[in-house]
């Protein structure tokens, strides 16, 4: 695929999806023996992992969430996810909530795309409002949207 003289990779490989998770909710997706989280596992078929100790900047009070398989069963996944957060938070499915989703910084332009058009058709279509942060997290090639 080419686009105005550059040549814009395929990906051949299924890309996982990560976002950050707030402390206080991992135990909830968790759960106290990681039940909850293989629930999660289990009836989606996405393989669903919450950084541990260590695995994230000391800059960042939240957990990543990083889930894997195919498009179906992290969207799965994903909803889970967000119910739990929702619940925890305690904010209804039609009101506003916060969902931070990070992507490699060097894929960002490519979210975004060329003049927003990207985003603004995930506003359009979704409703959501959409905020891309404009720097690294502290500590890693990644940037918030959220």
């Amino acid at each position: 695929r080419e686009r105005v003289g550059r040549i814009v990779p395929k990906m051949n490989f299924p890309v996982p999806w990560r976002s950050l998770v707030p402390m206080d909710a991992v135990q909830v997706i968790q759960g106290r023996t990681g039940e909850v989280l293989a629930d999660i596992c289990a009836s989606t078929g996405a393989v669903v992992e919450i950084s541990g100790e260590g695995e994230t900047p000391s800059t960042l009070s939240d957990k990543i969430c990083t889930v894997q398989g195919s498009i179906e069963q992290k969207e799965a996944a994903c909803r889970r996810v967000v119910d739990k957060l929702r619940h925890l938070q305690e904010v209804a499915d039609q009101e506003p909530g916060v969902f931070v989703v990070i992507v490699p910084s060097c894929a960002a332009p490519m979210v975004v795309g060329q003049k927003g058009a990207q985003i603004k058709e995930v506003i359009e279509l979704s409703g959501a409002e959409i905020s891309v942060g404009k720097e690294n997290i502290i500590g890693m090639l990644d940037q918030p949207i959220g």
